[in-house]
């Protein structure tokens, strides 16, 4: 298992409580148009690798148990692509978790909507919730259905995790629960309208009412071979605008002396207008929308 003592930032302090962050498994069975692991997963797929491996629960387990003792760690963050991707799953890790750890360590993590949904007509949502589970992250993207058929990649069909109803009614199931929950969004999607900007901001508005908690709201970033990168050449944009790890503007900067190892990818690449909105104006949309947001 790693050996967490030399992890800088880690345990940190969330919510009040000592945290640190797991992982459990590995891939995504999605196969959003923004997202790079069904990119890697291309690549992957000629060693015959699955597109979600997982751990056993038994070794998840042991190494939660570990790093409480060690640490004295109150609450777990798993940072999975998706914690439950499975009703078996979901019932070994409730098991597993149950047996072993006290109530008083919380987890949080990230799902799909209709995952959310499928486990609470179980009951399983709110076993999870008894036994630690205290907040959900879950990607909601986008505000429009024009957007939510671009970001699923399937054909024109909607994902069902961005389905209206079915993120609706996650929301409501973990409000229900006392469950917190974060939605991240995204705005300037290739060839975005300022309407269809506004129409993901009130979505996010009125999912507020619903008892969604928190937002995380950034201008979309194109990264090479995603799908969102082929729709965005498609509309006429250069793979040198756009930034691929090749282009004279990522070179340039790089020669410049930014380490592009120790930066983010975000932080030496340029960010090239997609939509009807300035790049300096959609950030500065999205500063005040969440701050307004998490602050009310």
């Amino acid at each position: 298992m790693l050996n967490r003592k030399i992890l800088a930032n880690e345990p940190f302090v969330k919510d009040g409580r000592l945290t640190m962050t797991m992982i459990t498994s590995f891939g995504c069975a999605g196969s959003c148009a923004f997202c790079t692991t069904p990119a890697q997963l291309k690549v992957m797929k000629t060693g015959n690798v699955k597109a979600v491996r997982v751990r056993s629960m038994d070794n998840v387990i042991e190494e939660c148990l570990n790093i409480v003792k060690q640490f004295d760690v109150r609450n777990i963050q798993f940072i999975d692509d998706d914690l439950m991707h499975s009703v078996g799953r979901a019932k070994d890790f409730l098991k597993s978790w149950s047996d072993c750890l006290s109530r008083d360590i919380t987890f949080s993590c990230l799902m799909r909507s209709d995952s959310i949904v499928q486990l609470g007509r179980y009951g399983i949502l709110k076993r999870l919730h008894k036994s630690g589970l205290r907040k959900i992250s879950l990607g909601v993207e986008t505000g429009y259905d024009r957007g939510r058929r671009m970001v699923s990649n399937k054909n024109g069909h909607i994902d069902p995790k961005y389905d209206v109803g079915n993120v609706s009614k996650a929301i409501i199931m973990c409000a229900k629960l006392g469950i917190e929950t974060k939605g991240f969004f995204m705005v300037g999607l290739p060839g975005e309208t300022r309407e269809e900007t506004n129409k993901t901001i009130c979505f996010m508005y009125g999912l507020k009412k619903l008892g969604l908690d928190k937002v995380a709201l950034f201008p979309v970033k194109i990264y090479p071979n995603t799908a969102m990168w082929d729709i965005a050449v498609s509309l006429g944009y250069t793979t040198d605008e756009l930034g691929h790890y090749n282009a004279p503007c990522v070179t340039d900067l790089i020669k410049s002396g930014i380490n592009p190892i120790a930066a983010s990818r975000d932080g030496y690449t340029n960010n090239v207008q997609l939509s009807e909105i300035s790049n300096d104006d959609l950030a500065m949309i999205c500063q005040r929308e969440m701050d307004k947001f998490n602050n009310n």
